[in-house]
């Protein structure tokens, strides 16, 4: 009884290192989750980056609309010939 209890130890114990050994070699090394998290850490920067772009560009495009509806207006208002042929195309 005791040698088969021995060889079931002794078998269980191969079938556990051999499922253990082989779980590390699809782990990760070191330098793959530094290297992962670096290349996160260029993502996360580049996304800032360009949410900051878009929010400018945005923003810059509200001012020029607004800067363009005043000339616009001014134009419209201000009298003479450009404002008088304006007006005639917009009706």
């Amino acid at each position: 009884r005791s040698n088969v209890s021995s060889w079931l130890n002794g078998s269980a114990q191969d079938g556990l290192q051999c499922r253990l050994d082989l779980l590390a070699e699809q782990l990760p090394t070191f330098e793959e989750v530094q290297s992962g998290q670096a290349t996160l850490g260029s993502w996360k920067d580049q996304y800032q980056r360009l949410r900051v772009s878009l929010r400018n560009a945005n923003l810059q495009a509200k001012a020029n609309i607004g800067k363009a509806a005043q000339e616009e207006r001014e134009l419209l208002l201000g009298g003479g010939e450009e404002s008088t042929i304006r007006r005639r195309n917009l009706q």
